[in-house]
């Protein structure tokens, strides 16, 4: 038996372009090939998602993605950027926690969304 009879896996392009998630069809590809750990998706969750969303007022902050080259970064950062732009990328998240909360960012349009002030 031989290892490809084994494991079957689409190669590793050395590096991610943000620009490609401009393309909804390769912004597609991005979401659905990123793996995401229950550490990175509790991550996502609870600091990213939370400073990107828009509908509850706080005090959000920037993002700042830290890490050695090839570590992933500009996957991670076209996910969370497409997951933003078109509500419907939701779908091709891969871990049943982070496509659950993303409808905090999902689709939004900052300029189309009512803040109220209490």
């Amino acid at each position: 038996m031989y290892y490809h009879e084994l494991i079957q896996f689409d190669p590793i392009e050395t590096t991610i372009q943000l620009i490609e998630s401009d393309d909804k069809a390769k912004a597609q590809e991005l979401v659905s090939t990123f793996v995401i750990s229950d550490d990175m998706a509790l991550n996502i969750t609870k600091i990213a998602f939370e400073q990107l969303q828009f509908e509850h007022p706080s005090d959000n902050k920037g993002l700042l993605f830290v890490g050695n080259y090839g570590t992933g970064k500009s996957h991670l950062m076209s996910v969370i950027s497409s997951v933003a732009e078109y509500e419907g990328m939701v779908e091709n998240v891969r871990n049943e926690r982070v496509a659950k909360e993303a409808g905090k960012i999902a689709g939004k349009d900052p300029s189309k969304v009512r803040i109220v002030l209490e």
